[in-house]
C-alpha cells in the first residue's frame, strides 16, 4: 500500500505557525501538500479564509487521504465550500486557543472566535493540541462559554472533542541549540546572565519580571539581562522602562534568529518565564537545550516540560519566591552553572521524536 498523502492547511503562515509546519513537512517521512495565506490579520484570517482556501484546496491533485489544518481555520465553512473535505479524515492542530488566551485589561472576549474553535472540533475527525495543559484548559472551559446558550447541551459537546484529542507537542531542531551549548564560553567568574527569550506582549507577564529585576538592581546584585522576543505594535509600556533603568546591565535587547538567537540562550545562565499564557513553551524548551537553567511558574504547561523530577527544584509559586531565588543564583552564578545539565529531558521535544508520532498518526487516520 502507498504512503498516505498528507495536505496541511494554515491561514496564517508565519512565525511559530510557519515554523512548525516547516519543520513537520522537513521531518514527515510521508508525501504532503502546503497549503498556506500570509500571516496578517489573524481575526479575519478566522472570518474569511475559508472560501480562499477552498479554491486552493480544490485543485489538489492527488487528492489527500488526510488533512491537517490550524486552529485558525473554521473547518465548517471550509467543508461548506469544498464538500469533498467532508469525506477526508482531517486533524486540528492547536498551537493556541481563544477559549482560554488571556485578555488584556480593560478588554473582553470575542465569542466568534470561541465558536470557530469549537466548532471545528466538532468537525475534525481527531483534535491534536500541543500540551496536555492546553487540551484540558480548552475542554474545561467548553461548560462555561455554551452558558450563553441554554439550548446546547454542552456535556454532549465535550464528551464528543474529549474523546477525539490528543496530545502531540511541537517539534524542536536541536542541532543549532546543542551546536550552541557546545561552542559557549567558559564564564567562570562573571555576573549571572538571565535570558527572557518571550514575545513583548503582556499574557508574557513582562511587569512582574522586570519589577523583580528592578528590585534586584536596587539592591546591586550582580546580573545582567538579555531580552530577545519579538516586538510587536502594542509593545507593554514596561519594555521601554526597562531598556532605560537596566542600562549597562543589558546584553542582548531585541528578536534574534538562527544561531545569533541559540548563542544568546547558550551564552546565558538562567531562562525565566513569568507568563500568563503558555500553550507549549518552545523558547524554554530551547533555551534549556542550550544550556540554561529554568527558573519558572508553576502553572501553564511548565510543569509538563520540566517533568516530575525536575519541578520541585525549578519551579516557583509567586513574585517573590521568584526574587528570592534570584538573588541566591545571583550570588552563586557558577553553583547554578555547574547544575545546568538538563539538555537531555528535552529529547522528548525533538523532531526525531515528534514526527513520527505525526507519522502514526496520519496512516490511523487513513486507515480508519
Amino acid at each position: 500500500m502507498d504512503e498516505p498523502r498528507l495536505a496541511l492547511i494554515e491561514p496564517w503562515f508565519g512565525e511559530s505557525h510557519a515554523a512548525f509546519l516547516n519543520g513537520l513537512t522537513e521531518n514527515l517521512d510521508l508525501p504532503s501538500d502546503l497549503i498556506t495565506l500570509r500571516a496578517t490579520k489573524w481575526k479575519w484570517r478566522m472570518r474569511m479564509s475559508a472560501w480562499i482556501l477552498a479554491s486552493k484546496i480544490a485543485k489538489l491533485d492527488p487528492w489527500p487521504d488526510v488533512m491537517l489544518v490550524s486552529d485558525y481555520v473554521n473547518l465548517p465553512s471550509l467543508i461548506g465550500f469544498c464538500p469533498r473535505i467532508s469525506s477526508t479524515p482531517t486533524a486540528a492542530y492547536f498551537h493556541e486557543n481563544q477559549l482560554t488566551y488571556p485578555l488584556r485589561k480593560g478588554t473582553r472576549r470575542d465569542f466568534e472566535f470561541c465558536a470557530i474553535n469549537v466548532l471545528t472540533c466538532l468537525a475534525a475527525t481527531r483534535c491534536v493540541f500541543c500540551s496536555r495543559q492546553q487540551m484540558e484548559a480548552f475542554i474545561d472551559g467548553i461548560p462555561a462559554f455554551l452558558r450563553h446558550d441554554e439550548t446546547i447541551d454542552s456535556a454532549q459537546i465535550v464528551t464528543a472533542i474529549e474523546g477525539k484529542s490528543i496530545v502531540i507537542p511541537v517539534g524542536v531542531n536541536m542541532e543549532v541549540f546543542d551546536d550552541a551549548r557546545n561552542k559557549s564560553p567558559d564564564r567562570s567568574d562573571e555576573p549571572l546572565r538571565v535570558i527572557w527569550p518571550h514575545r513583548f506582549e503582556h499574557d508574557k507577564n513582562p511587569d512582574d519580571f522586570f519589577s523583580v529585576l528592578f528590585d534586584l538592581a536596587r539592591e546591586n546584585m550582580p546580573f545582567e539581562v538579555s531580552v530577545i522576543g519579538r516586538s510587536y505594535r502594542d509593545t507593554p509600556p514596561i519594555m521601554d522602562e526597562a531598556r532605560k533603568r537596566l542600562g549597562d546591565r543589558i546584553v542582548e535587547w531585541g528578536f534574534l534568529e538562527g544561531a545569533a538567537y541559540a548563542n544568546a540562550l547558550a551564552e546565558s545562565d538562567v531562562v525565566v518565564s513569568t507568563a500568563w499564557q503558555e500553550t507549549q513553551g518552545l523558547a524554554v524548551i530551547e533555551a534549556i537545550r542550550a544550556g540554561c537553567d529554568p527558573l519558572l511558574p508553576d502553572r501553564l504547561s511548565y510543569p509538563e516540560i520540566l517533568g516530575k523530577d525536575l519541578c520541585e527544584k525549578h519551579l516557583y509559586q509567586n513574585k517573590g519566591e521568584l526574587r528570592r531565588r534570584l538573588r541566591w543564583m545571583m550570588r552563586n552564578p557558577d553553583r547554578v552553572r555547574s547544575s545546568s545539565n538538563h539538555h537531555a529531558e528535552m529529547d522528548r521535544f525533538s523532531w526525531k521524536v515528534v514526527a513520527p508520532i505525526f507519522e502514526e498518526m496520519v496512516r490511523e487516520l487513513a486507515t480508519d
